[in-house]
């Protein structure tokens, strides 16, 4: 057997091209180039409308829990608030597009945030409508096998906020941000808490740069991001176009580059490498809330933004959660009815599901090369040994 040192290197190429696996999203992986494509569909609606609750994918199934199930109407001290809130929960199957009921939490509870570790939901922070408006400090937990809620017992949340948001790296779980309900300042502090050494409890981690609430944050890789949001620095006036990433191996906070439109109480869900952030909320000059119905799409390894469409339903404080090769998007408010500041106007809560759903493939000119490599191995292969 004769193998020249060409044949060698081609060899070499088809080897690297078919054994890297891994997705480099919106650029290239061992020189190829992947391209998108998305298209929406519409679900099965939820059996009642909501907003400001959680959904979470733990396994195969999405869990959705609590929220505002009453009009946002225009309140007596000089801004729009909830009428109703719950307790329940609901566990939505992708596959088969269905809901079924699971047992009610064991609060209720809105405005809050929900993390998944094995078959286990740990929702944490939020409000109710009590007066005067608390931050609901403990953390309950549903196991999905054995179908039921508990309460942990190792002491609440240090400093529970509303409108925070939660993520997970390697089993523990991070609460971030939010504001406190007396005047409503946004925070930029973090809590971890580790689920295999729940003795220890509660920890302080290093703070975000930016104060926020009304955020998203997703993980990809280990890294956490956080992005959006508003805070009462202009009196919640514009929502916050800022991003940035949490390395929990060196406890550090970076600033990347701005989301390109700045959105608070918008979702965000991580699919094939890359975060998509949907929808959300902006404000008019009369700080009438607006709903958003653009995609924009982070790429990490590329460091760039890219737009990918719009939603069908214009709408804002929905809850979205990524299963397969979709984002599922949940409830949510939609426009004003009525005048601004208006007894009568409210934001409708809705009960529309709609499926994000986008295809990785590789571009027409890698699909070519990469098969011009192959063939040209096989053949300088083939005449080597004869």
């Amino acid at each position: 057997m004769k193998i020249n040192v060409i044949t060698t290197l081609l060899l070499l190429a088809m080897c690297f091209f078919t054994s890297h696996g891994k997705t480099i999203s919106g650029g290239t992986d061992a020189g190829i180039d992947y391209v998108y494509t998305h298209s929406w569909a519409t679900k099965t609606s939820l059996p009642s409308a909501r907003s400001d609750f959680t959904a979470t994918t733990v396994q195969d199934k999405i869990v959705l829990t609590g929220g505002c199930v009453g009009k946002q109407t225009y309140q007596d001290w000089g801004g729009y608030g909830c009428t109703a809130i719950d307790a329940t929960t609901l566990i939505y199957d992708p596959i088969k597009d269905t809901f079924t009921a699971a047992p009610d939490m064991p609060r209720n509870r809105y405005r809050h945030s929900a993390v998944a570790i094995d078959e286990k939901l740990y929702v944490m922070g939020g409000t109710n409508l009590d007066y005067p408006e608390p931050t609901l400090k403990p953390v309950d937990v549903f196991d999905m096998k054995e179908n039921k809620w508990s309460t942990l017992s190792i002491g609440p949340l240090n400093r529970t906020m509303t409108d925070g948001s939660a993520f997970t790296i390697k089993k523990k779980f991070y609460f971030v941000g939010g504001y406190e309900t007396t005047q409503y300042n946004a925070t930029n502090q973090m809590w971890m808490l580790d689920t295999e050494k729940l003795s220890d409890g509660w920890k302080s981690v290093k703070s975000l740069n930016t104060n926020r609430g009304d955020h998203c944050s997703v993980v990809i890789d280990e890294i956490a991001y956080v992005f959006g949001g508003f805070n009462h620095h202009d009196q919640w006036a514009k929502p916050l176009d800022s991003l940035e990433a949490y390395d929990s191996e060196i406890d550090q906070w970076s600033s990347l580059a701005s989301l390109p439109t700045a959105r608070g109480d918008k979702a965000g869900a991580a699919l094939h490498g890359r975060f998509q952030v949907i929808g959300g909320e902006t404000k008019d000059s009369k700080g009438v809330s607006v709903p958003l119905s653009d995609v924009e799409v982070y790429n990490p390894i590329l460091k760039k933004w890219t737009e990918e469409g719009s939603i069908p339903s214009e709408r804002f404080r929905f809850s979205a959660a990524p299963h397969g090769d979709s984002v599922y998007i949940f409830g949510g408010q939609g426009y004003l009815v009525g005048t601004y500041g208006d007894a009568a106007s409210y934001y409708p809560t809705l009960k529309t599901v709609e499926a994000f759903q986008e295809s990785k493939i590789v571009s027409a000119a890698s699909a070519l090369s990469y098969r011009f490599v192959v063939i040209l191995a096989v053949i300088l292969c083939w005449f080597n040994l004869i």
